[in-house]
């Protein structure tokens, strides 16, 4: 091989690498879903102001986790919890020789958990101040609008269910979780939380659930346009 065979070799793998970096390494679905939750886990810890779970006025919902998930038949599960404290507030006692695990009278837990197709995604957008949000809450919402009523929605209330009472204090236990819609509601909206401190967080999380959606099409269909 002459030197100037070697060179053009060298040359034309140079090129490809750069074209390569340039382009930017293609992410699988499992890499897109964990960078989604990268972003999705800021908010734990940060709060929203709305109005839940009957109250006549807003109050202040933390979050204490926020997930997404993709099953092996392509179908997305976006899990949310907050709760009007920062913290669990379960702690131990010992009632009359008893072990109980007593909360506030006050203490709420609420769920949302939805689960859709990403093939079903029409648009992203921004999610209207509804439900006594502020814009200056450090948590927004993204509204996913999806083909008509494909989407399922779940709400789940954990609140104490035991209340009694010794010679000097009253006591608040059995904490249990109930859905308010056990049968599931279809819906054609999605809200995904998120943390606006960032102020590039909204497009970086919509680019890659409209990557997610290429990739399961193409996966459905590797040769559709």
């Amino acid at each position: 091989m002459t030197i100037m065979q070697r060179l053009t070799i060298f040359l034309l793998m140079l090129l490809s690498f750069n074209l390569c970096y340039s382009q930017g390494a293609s992410l699988t679905k499992e890499e897109t879903v964990n960078y989604i939750n990268k972003k999705l886990k800021e908010v734990v810890g940060h709060y929203m102001t709305l109005s839940e779970n009957g109250d006549t006025g807003s109050r202040l919902w933390h979050y204490r986790f926020n997930r997404l998930t993709i099953s092996s038949d392509n179908k997305v599960k976006y899990e949310r919890m907050r709760s009007n404290y920062s913290e669990n507030q379960g702690t131990v006692k010992y009632v009359l020789g008893r072990r109980y695990t007593v909360y506030p009278k006050d203490y709420y837990e609420i769920d949302h958990i939805y689960s859709f197709s990403p093939e079903n995604i029409i648009s992203i957008e921004e999610a209207p101040l509804e439900g006594g949000r502020k814009a200056s809450d450090p948590v927004s919402n993204m509204m996913i609008i999806l083909s008509e009523n494909t989407g399922l929605m779940e709400r789940g209330v954990g609140a104490v269910t035991n209340h009694f009472t010794d010679d000097y204090n009253d006591y608040y236990t059995n904490f249990e979780r109930k859905l308010t819609n056990p049968d599931q509601k279809t819906t054609s909206r999605v809200y995904i939380s998120y943390l606006k401190g960032d102020g590039s967080n909204f497009n970086k999380i919509k680019k890659a659930l409209e990557y997610l959606k290429s990739l399961v099409a193409a996966e459905d269909d590797p040769f559709g346009d």
